[in-house]
């Protein structure tokens, strides 16, 4: 019997546990939620918080003890260090602790791809009260570790950093807040695995901030297209750039996904890069449809220490592919229309739902992380599957009561225009 310990039980990572199911590999649970989706199919379920360290790693040894325990990964979540503590403590396969925190820590991170020589933009590592930068104006500050853009947000002067250094402080574990020059420019998801050292990049997208002007000073992506609208010249560049990162924090197995930035001067800037697969659904449910590549699959056989045939890391076929999110107005909700309707329309292959939302339900102003629910396209090309998901998700209406005293504002569709 082959175990895998699965770090997250959310809708994120519900692909892996159901791709290690019909490997005939058993899984287990880890989340802080005890209603997390994974634990209805998983074989066995603790509902521990995936960053507390010591209590998962208390978990694995449990486990081991139990019925054995054979490898340890994550999808979609930002616990490297804890997947890396659980596979040191039992000699399992995976990154070690430092490569976990270099891709995990911004900070850390950005020190490193300094040292390298990674092209990165000028920032500021700030831990005191009373925040001075030297780094030019507009610019985004980020907390040092957390996830789904909490706390990150432009600011255009000192007075805008003093009002969000707090927060962004807070938020990150070691108190240390970055602060990036922001790069106007194309924004690229880049997705691939180290075998033997070598990265093999499996996925590029386009990633989508048309409604940036709506929700400034944050920055909340509306998902993104494949295939890239960007020349071979370029993508070459991409897959290097990404590469040498990869090579900088020394990640020498596993799965990894980079954020590169194509600046209006053309120079490629590599914002950020894991040790783990993406969210989103990007690597489970978008890219095996648009390329035939199963990287969720080659994840679990490196987790596991099995051997991987680098002929499944190729291109089988290439479709379109378009990915949008739902943006809700802030309110009770008094009507749901439209959702069975989006699900059977043409080109859509994934409504997957987020934050479970039904009528009566208030819901928060739209943050990267309270997003409804995406929906997936696919076509014979990029331009198609943008069409038939702008008309999917134009067919959904949920209607709201705003609060008292709550401006309400027309919500962007996914090309930047008002409905």
């Amino acid at each position: 019997m082959t175990v895998l310990l699965i770090i997250g039980g959310g809708i994120d990572q519900l692909p892996a546990y159901e791709c290690a199911h019909q490997l005939g590999i058993q899984t287990v649970a880890v989340d802080w939620n005890a209603d997390a989706p994974a634990f209805k199919i998983a074989h066995q379920s603790y509902a521990v918080s995936t960053k507390d360290i010591e209590a998962v790693v208390a978990v694995a040894k449990k486990v081991k003890e139990s019925i054995g325990l054979d490898g340890v990964m994550t999808i979609g979540s930002e616990v490297s260090p804890t997947v890396a503590a659980v596979a040191d403590a039992l000699s399992l396969p995976g990154v070690n602790s430092q490569v976990a925190l270099l891709t995990t820590n911004k900070c850390e991170r950005a020190e490193r791809f300094l040292q390298a020589g990674v092209l990165f933009p000028r920032f500021a590592i700030l831990d005191s009260d009373k925040p001075q930068i030297h780094v030019p104006y507009p610019a985004v500050i980020k907390p040092s570790d957390n996830s789904a853009s909490r706390g990150v947000r432009i600011i255009e002067n000192d007075e805008e950093l003093v009002m969000a250094f707090s927060e962004a402080k807070n938020l990150a574990s070691d108190q240390q807040v970055i602060i990036e020059e922001l790069i106007p420019g194309d924004q690229i998801s880049i997705e691939g695995v180290v075998v033997d050292g070598t990265l093999h990049v499996t996925a590029i997208a386009d990633r989508n901030y048309s409604r940036n002007d709506y929700f400034y000073p944050l920055m909340v992506e509306d998902g993104g297209e494949m295939p890239t609208k960007h020349s071979d010249n370029v993508v070459d560049r991409l897959c290097t750039a990404f590469a040498t990162a990869v090579s900088s924090l020394e990640i020498t197995t596993g799965p990894t996904k980079g954020d590169l930035i194509i600046a209006e001067d053309g120079r490629i800037y590599v914002i950020e890069v894991t040790s783990r697969l993406s969210g989103g659904g990007f690597c489970s449910r978008v890219v095996p449809r648009v390329n035939g590549i199963n990287i969720v699959e080659t994840t679990i056989q490196l987790a596991l220490g099995l051997p991987v045939d680098l002929i499944t890391l190729k291109p089988k076929f290439s479709k379109g592919m378009c990915h949008r999110y739902y943006f809700h107005q802030e309110g009770k909700i008094t009507n749901i229309q439209g959702l069975e309707k989006a699900k059977k329309m043409p080109g859509v292959v994934e409504l997957v739902i987020n934050q479970a939302f039904e009528i009566g339900k208030t819901l928060d102003a739209v943050t990267y992380a309270n997003r409804l629910f995406y929906i997936i396209t696919i076509a014979d090309d990029r331009d198609t599957a943008i069409k038939l998901a702008e008309d999917a998700m134009n067919s959904v209406v949920i209607d709201v009561e705003p609060a008292v005293n709550i401006e309400v504002k027309a919500v962007p569709n996914s090309k930047g225009t008002y409905r």
